[in-house]
């Protein structure tokens, strides 16, 4: 059974790679796919339940990452065991071309089945893996398009000030506030009331310790 195709991502080749290798997004693509995880580097072990035709199963499988040439090209290798609907291998070489702003990938390879599902056909087979090839990359291109524009978003924010930069311009106010209490009254008269000066000196360096201590 061979696997061809191609689709157009509207996302630079770069963040294409990335969320060709990210579990999370491919995920949400793969249609009843119930786990998916790497086991190293280069490959990842998954279980996906799927209908084809009349049989409904559920594979237990293993992706294998190969000829890995970021961000431009690699080979997947898979195999998955359906139980009594029989065993189902194959490989797809998989190429990033950069299209304009976007991407487009190609991906070209073949797949061949045995037990259950050998019985049902070619046809049925070459068309149900259409189907899903379709699926993929639909929500493929809906999720890459969506985190590109959460990321745009992020980096056009304006960069709030950090709390403790706002701490320590808060004590460089008290500070100056009473340098400059301290000046005001060495020039009072004589006659001034200690008690109006102190309690107010008193509360300021209060506050100036509170702050030092949110800080350190």
């Amino acid at each position: 059974m061979d696997l061809t195709g191609q689709y157009d991502i509207p996302a630079d080749r770069q963040t294409v790679w990335q969320a060709l290798n990210d579990p999370d997004i491919l995920m949400q693509c793969i249609p009843g796919c119930e786990r998916l995880e790497w086991v190293d580097e280069t490959r990842l072990d998954g279980t996906i339940a799927a209908k084809i035709g009349p049989l409904t199963t559920r594979f237990e499988g293993r992706l294998t990452l190969t000829d890995l040439n970021p961000p431009g090209t690699y080979t997947l290798i898979a195999e998955g065991q359906g139980g009594l609907a029989g065993l189902a291998k194959g490989s797809v070489a998989v190429t990033l071309n950069e299209a304009g702003s976007g991407t487009q990938l190609c991906y070209a390879g073949g797949a061949t089945v045995d037990g259950k599902l050998a019985q049902l056909g070619a046809r049925l087979l070459q068309g149900t893996a259409g189907k899903y090839a379709d699926q993929f990359f639909q929500t493929f291109s809906d999720l890459v398009v969506a985190k590109a524009a959460e990321a745009e978003a992020a980096a056009m924010e304006p960069v709030k000030p950090d709390a403790s930069d706002q701490l320590v311009q808060q004590i460089k106010d008290l500070t100056d506030r009473v340098d400059r209490l301290e000046s005001a009254l060495a020039t009072q008269p004589r006659g001034l009331n200690p008690w109006i000066w102190s309690g107010t000196l008193i509360i300021l360096v209060a506050l100036l310790t509170m702050l030092f201590g949110i800080l350190y």
